[in-house]
């Protein structure tokens, strides 16, 4: 069935509110149509058409055209639908449904395109579009048996108006991917999008709170991630400026993702294997050894020793003392003395983590303690 889907890439047009050609605007080492064929590729789709016009051999000059198929709207002028029926007519017969993807909203990821195409397969409706905390995005995945009336509309609306229309055979896929709402109309809008290329490998704030939505975490664990990562980006801040370079982003990614798959077996190990599953194997890491550390005897810090102190210095959404915290487990578990005497064991490797911390930055535990009252750090 994958080798049915195809895919249109839409870079014809004159990029007027841009005054920058847009499908050739760097991202990384790569330009912008670059990066969306990529992704098409990498998600394994193998027709991929994309429909040029103004200055279309620069396009030409730019891709490998023995993977691609280029097509030159001379039409580009009458505007984006003109070189979407473009792409539509020259689709191969084999095609049984098509990715819609503007040249300027490069940045879906591969991972984002599969998921579209399972929900396509399981849900069998002839739109899919994907879903990012709630906004609709791109690329809609659309099946081949409107092809005529997308070649034969000639409403005002353009596609958006024409697929209305078929509402009820529209799906909605929620993924994890800030990618498909990020386009690049303005300069501004290039170097956000500049600024979340850098960062990928870590899920940023909006990214970490769709995670936890997809797998339905419940309040109270939102609530002590958001703690924790609080609390760990003030320690991480309070490490740089003794000559450290904590990555904020990941020891905020990793705070608020760490009981992500709290309730099953071995939680922290089962939510690294979730974040691994997405594509973050640096929060993976930080997350699977926030349970159980070894710390060694020397000034090196870790980001997983961060999230391992503040998680254990988070009691639900307060920040305690370590000795709070441990009297608070013993109320709680006294009558299970080998549950206590684990939890006294982890207190203890935290004791050895605040106590770097304490040596390198000359915090004292009370004032870690007050990042509560402060907020976190920037």
């Amino acid at each position: 069935m994958r080798n049915q889907i195809g895919a249109i890439i839409i870079a014809a047009g004159l990029s007027s509110r841009m005054k920058i050609f847009k499908p050739l605007l760097k991202i990384g080492k790569k330009t912008a149509v670059e990066m969306a064929v990529t992704s098409m590729q990498q998600a394994g789709i193998q027709e991929i058409l994309v429909v040029t016009g103004y200055q279309w051999e620069r396009i030409a000059d730019t891709l490998d055209t023995t993977s691609i198929q280029l097509l030159v709207n001379e039409q580009y002028m009458k505007g984006m639908y003109s070189s979407i029926v473009k792409g539509v007519t020259n689709l191969s017969e084999k095609i049984k449904a098509f990715f819609l993807l503007p040249v300027d909203i490069p940045l879906i990821k591969s991972r984002t395109l599969q998921e579209i195409m399972t929900c396509y397969d399981e849900t069998q409706a002839g739109i899919v579009y994907p879903v990012f905390n709630d906004i609709k995005g791109h690329p809609p995945l659309i099946s081949t048996k409107y092809k005529e009336a997308i070649i034969a509309n000639n409403l005002p609306g353009g596609l958006r108006s024409l697929l209305e229309n078929y509402e009820r055979d529209t799906a909605k896929i929620e993924v994890v991917d800030a990618g498909i709402t990020m386009d690049m109309d303005t300069q501004d809008d290039y170097v956000n999008l500049l600024e979340y290329y850098l960062a990928r490998s870590i899920p940023n704030e909006a990214e970490c709170r769709a995670i936890l939505k997809k797998f339905g975490t419940p309040m109270h664990i939102l609530q002590h991630g958001e703690k924790v990562a609080m609390l760990a980006c003030s320690i991480g801040k309070a490490l740089n400026e003794k000559g450290y370079n904590f990555n904020r982003d990941l020891l905020r990614a990793s705070g608020m993702l760490h009981d992500i798959a709290k309730g099953r077996p071995c939680h922290a190990e089962a939510g690294g294997e979730i974040l691994m599953n997405l594509g973050y194997p640096q929060v993976a890491k930080v997350i699977a050894a926030h349970m159980e550390i070894e710390t060694k005897d020397c000034e090196n810090i870790t980001e997983e020793e961060i999230i391992y102190l503040a998680d254990k210095m988070v009691n639900k959404c307060n920040i305690v003392s370590l000795e709070d915290r441990l009297r608070l487990s013993y109320e709680k578990y006294c009558h299970q003395p080998q549950a206590f005497k684990h939890i006294e064991r982890r207190l203890k490797e935290a004791g050895h983590i605040l106590n770097k911390i304490i040596k390198i930055t000359g915090l004292s535990e009370e004032r870690i303690i007050a990042f509560d009252q402060q907020g976190e750090s920037k």
